[in-house]
């Protein structure tokens, strides 16, 4: 199998992210973060899958930083993977590096999300600050294709 990676389109969001919770699904602390993040919802459900790639949609619409890459079976065309990269070409104000926690969660999971991911957004903050860098968010393949590889 060769895998080539591709800027994930519009129309490919379901097909990436159903490669980025399929990589997850017999992975122990894969399932484990997902249940953090998302503790509420079946992520395999059509609902849950739905409003998932509509509020990706809306986040691709609105952030200036985050890029989705897919990975592609050159072969047959199939998404196999994905990745996220932030990449921060200039310095960046508090105001741009705010925190802005788990907003789809209230309550119990969402301080329960947020012990678990403000630790992450902290020692970035601590190692990069507002400095242009990059950094790679998710870098996700999905089983079947890593049996091929």
């Amino acid at each position: 199998m060769v895998v080539t990676t591709l800027p994930a389109l519009i129309p490919d969001i379901r097909k990436v992210y159903n490669s980025y919770f399929a990589a997850f699904k017999n992975e122990r602390m894969g399932q484990m973060m997902l249940k953090v993040i998302f503790p509420n919802d079946d992520t395999d459900s059509d609902e849950f899958r739905n409003t998932h790639a509509k509020g990706t949609l809306s986040w691709m619409h609105t952030c200036d930083y985050q890029y989705t890459w897919k990975a592609v079976d050159t072969t047959t065309g199939e998404i196999v993977g994905m990745a996220l990269f932030d990449i921060h070409f200039k310095w960046r104000t508090e105001e741009e590096r705010k925190n802005h926690g788990v907003p789809w969660l209230t309550g119990e999971a969402k301080e329960r999300a947020e012990r678990v991911l403000n630790p992450l957004h902290d020692i970035r903050e601590e190692l990069f600050g507002g400095a242009p860098h990059i950094c790679k968010s998710s870098l996700c393949l999905s089983f079947p294709a890593l049996v091929h590889i």
